[in-house]
Parts: C-alpha cells; sequence; structure tokens
C-alpha cells in the first residue's frame, strides 16, 4: 500500500479560518493518528521526515508564486530565500514557476 499524506479528516475545500489550529497542530494530530494506525508495528514509511517537509514545502512555493504572479524574485524574498535556492526547489519538487497553478493538481 502506497503511502498517502491525505487523511480523511482535512478538507482542501475549506478555506483557513483565523480560528483553525495552526498547521502544526494539524500536521501533529495527523502524525498522532497515523501513529496510532500501525499500533505496534513499525511504520511502512521509512522516509517520514521528507515526506512531511515535501508536503508542506510543496503548497508553500506554489501559493507564494501564485500570489507574486511568478515573480521569482518576490516569491524568494517572501519565503526568505535566494532566488536560486527557489528554482532548485521548484525543480525538485516538480512545481512549474511560470504556471504554479498546473503544479498544484500534480501528485495529489
Amino acid at each position: 500500500m502506497p503511502f498517502s499524506f491525505s487523511p480523511p479528516f482535512f478538507s482542501s475545500a475549506a478555506p483557513p479560518s483565523p480560528f483553525s489550529p495552526g498547521i502544526g497542530t494539524l500536521i501533529a494530530c495527523y502524525l498522532k493518528e497515523y501513529f496510532k494506525a500501525h499500533g505496534e508495528d513499525l511504520a511502512p514509511c521509512r522516509d517520514l521526515h521528507r515526506v512531511i517537509l515535501q508536503e508542506v514545502e510543496k503548497p508553500l512555493l506554489i501559493e507564494t508564486l501564485k500570489y507574486t504572479k511568478g515573480n521569482q524574485c518576490q516569491a524568494a524574498n517572501i519565503l526568505g530565500l535566494h532566488r536560486n535556492t527557489l528554482r532548485n526547489k521548484c525543480l525538485a519538487l516538480g512545481v512549474d514557476m511560470l504556471r504554479p497553478e498546473d503544479s498544484s493538481q500534480q501528485s495529489q
């Protein structure tokens, strides 16, 4: 069974609310359920750290690039990254910097 980071209790259709829990709380809730679902067995994902970071980083890059209308310098500045670092991360995660909205449809 392939690893999935899409638990049923997250709704991507619901807009964020000022009363929503922070992303750290959401990740903690997910991880508690993930580990509880596996009981005493070793969790099937051996690179959970990388998976979690990738799942958070990809939408962060996509949404920031959408916000800046694809302006890499502005996006890098907002993210506190060098433009080349932003470009490298986008390449590694399969984010199309010219059309970031297309990237959000892939691998979800």
